[in-house]
């Protein structure tokens, strides 16, 4: 697949091998990539930083812009600080080197995002999983760990919204099942903007010193880069991690495009109503067909086909009605390849119409 250099005209579609395809693809959930006041506030930041920060956060790559986006994040998410890193990936290494610190024990859920259980690793943690979104099982795992050595904190790791399928986390009652001292980091890249209050994402209002936020601001900002929220204790020891000082951090014009960008994903609840509006929509389709459906309205849907010769099919019909469904092959997801449907408040009825077309033939044949 090659997308033309001018293949993302709008939020809904791309051109592919010089065919132009509504698109249910990417993470582009409220099309803030193409907002206009996003765009028109990337390039007067370029105009006045130029295209790069040239320079590490250790050195001369902070500047003002960087700061102003981590005050902004981190009252939206409602830390005492947020540290910005050049990528949501990033944010998890950066994270877990800081917590790493203290040694704690560490439990992952078993289909968290790649770059968790990578991030602990490389932060010499070696995590124990527990069952998928599975709060009974989570417990009973960190009481064990807790009984066998009462001197070890105990570093809780997991995805607020599964890239995937869309799942949403219990993460209040995770918090609950904590044990005291314990730490729970919640990688809500595909939660932020999207849900909770204001679209604060999958954490709860209050957040105390037992939760620690990271973040892609390239999924439902339409930017680039990761953050690290919490306490400022967690902040700090972030900003002295290799991870943070040693890589350039992203372009002054980005993270101004960013601050934009939370902005209207905070303030605009027109588009967020609408984006919901299609995520029911298209959850009534998936009903209709009886597709399975992940727990919490995100929008993010799979599609798993009974066959080779099924998944093909529905690439085909997709392909002949202007469509883009992208088949998926990535850790951690619900089959070695499926498809994965995203929509995004650019969207309307006709479109999910469309979709659903396809859909009921792809899947029928």
């Amino acid at each position: 697949m090659k997308l033309a250099a001018s293949g993302w005209p709008s939020p809904k579609t791309v051109i592919v091998d010089g065919q132009p395809l509504l698109a249910f693809a990417g993470c582009n959930y409220l099309g803030l990539a193409h907002h206009p006041r996003v765009v028109t506030a990337l390039r007067a930041a370029a105009e006045r930083y130029g295209v790069a920060s040239n320079g590490s956060r250790s050195t001369t790559g902070t500047t003002d812009a960087h700061v102003a986006l981590e005050v902004a994040l981190a009252r939206f998410l409602g830390t005492a600080a947020a540290a910005v890193v050049s990528s949501g990936t990033l944010a998890n290494f950066a994270a877990c080197e800081a917590l790493a610190v203290e040694r704690p024990a560490a439990l992952l859920d078993e289909r968290a995002h790649s770059s968790l259980g990578q991030a602990t690793r490389v932060a010499g943690l070696s995590p124990e999983p527990f069952a998928h979104r599975d709060v009974r099982d989570f417990a009973i795992r960190a009481r064990r760990l807790s009984s066998v050595d009462a001197s070890r904190s105990l570093l809780v790791l997991t995805d607020g919204v599964f890239a995937a399928n869309g799942a949403l986390t219990p993460v209040e009652e995770l918090l609950a099942a904590m044990p005291a001292g314990g730490v729970l980091l919640v990688d809500d890249s595909h939660g932020l903007g999207v849900i909770g209050t204001d679209g604060r994402g999958s954490t709860p209002a209050e957040v105390g010193s037992s939760l620690v936020v990271t973040a892609s601001l390239g999924k439902a900002l339409g930017c680039g880069g990761g953050v690290v929220a919490g306490s400022r204790d967690v902040v700090e020891r972030v900003s002295q991690s290799l991870s943070f000082r040693g890589g350039t951090p992203i372009a002054p014009a980005l993270a101004r495009a960013a601050c934009v960008a939370l902005e209207i994903a905070r303030g605009d609840t027109e588009l967020r109503c609408r984006l919901h509006d299609n995520v029911r929509a298209l959850r009534s389709v998936f009903n209709e067909l009886g597709l399975p459906l992940a727990a919490g309205e995100t929008p993010i849907f799979t599609v798993v086909p009974r066959d080779q010769s099924t998944l093909e099919a529905l690439q085909l019909a997709a392909r002949q009605a202007g469509l883009l469904l992208p088949v998926i092959e990535y850790p951690g997801g619900p089959a070695p390849r499926y498809v994965r449907i995203a929509v995004n408040a650019a969207h309307d009825e006709v479109d999910i119409e469309r979709l659903a077309d396809v859909l009921r033939l792809g899947l029928q044949r």
